[in-house]
């Protein structure tokens, strides 16, 4: 756009500036998105540290604290055996319900294994006395097919015999 033949109308000036604040504040978006959720996150560990210090009698390391504190609608936690996954997502259960209220009828806990999922809802109900659902990916597909179609699909079986024969 050719400024000079606008620059004759009342306000231009004014104008000008705003859409170039606007401009500016645009280009700086992304930036400005991340440090509010950083400065979130470092206040929201200060604000909790006294739910993170005792999960399951443990206190979380910091990249635990903040995997509890990120506010995201879905979280995936990733490790390897033995580095307190169990632990950081009773924590992020302990999180939801006692610092931010959410119904614990909202969260459902979901694992690859049913030896994992029965752990985990072992932890989270003895030791931290939270009921919520743990299941396998597995068992909430089949929740969701009786829910959906109100009959629980059966499970077809056949012995080796049977099928070798």
């Amino acid at each position: 756009i050719n400024t000079l033949e606008y620059k004759h109308l009342p306000n231009f000036d004014k104008e000008i500036k705003t859409i170039n604040q606007f401009i500016s504040n645009f280009n700086s978006l992304e930036s400005s998105i991340q440090q509010r959720n950083n400065e979130y996150v470092i206040k929201e560990l200060k604000t909790s540290d006294n739910i993170l210090s005792d999960i399951e009698g443990k206190s979380l390391d910091v990249q635990q604290r903040k995997a509890v504190v990120i506010d995201e609608d879905n979280n995936l936690i990733i490790a390897g055996a033995g580095s307190g996954k169990t632990t950081t997502i009773a924590g992020k259960v302990k999180y939801l319900t006692e610092r931010l209220n959410v119904d614990k009828s909202k969260i459902l806990l979901i694992s690859f294994t049913r030896k994992s999922a029965d752990e985990m809802s072992d932890r989270i109900r003895n030791k931290m006395k939270i009921e919520l659902p743990v299941k396998t990916f597995h068992k909430l597909g089949l929740d969701i097919i009786a829910e959906s179609t109100n009959e629980k699909p059966s499970i077809f079986s056949l012995s080796a015999k049977e099928i070798t024969e």
